[in-house]
């Protein structure tokens, strides 16, 4: 038979370790939360680069390679200097 001081050693070193694994827990799900949320706002921002890429891509002229532009095409693509 174990002895009761060996017992209430025993159970305090068990209780110890799961404070341990407790806290090694939250800490990961504070991480993991904290990783999710980051990816949320990357996508975010993937996504709008990518509507503001296909808007401008609609605003590009559109001209066959083997034709001259329209003369109303090509006025788009001028920047006025000022």
């Amino acid at each position: 038979m174990a002895s009761l001081a060996l017992l209430v050693e025993r159970a305090h070193a068990i209780r110890q370790e799961a404070q341990l694994v407790r806290g090694e827990t939250v800490r990961l799900s504070h991480e993991s939360a904290a990783a999710a949320r980051q990816l949320a706002e990357r996508r975010r921002s993937v996504q709008d680069a990518l509507a503001q890429t296909q808007a401008m891509r609609r605003t590009l002229p559109t001209w066959p390679a083997w034709g001259g532009p329209d003369p109303d095409e090509l006025k788009l693509t001028l920047v006025p200097l000022e």
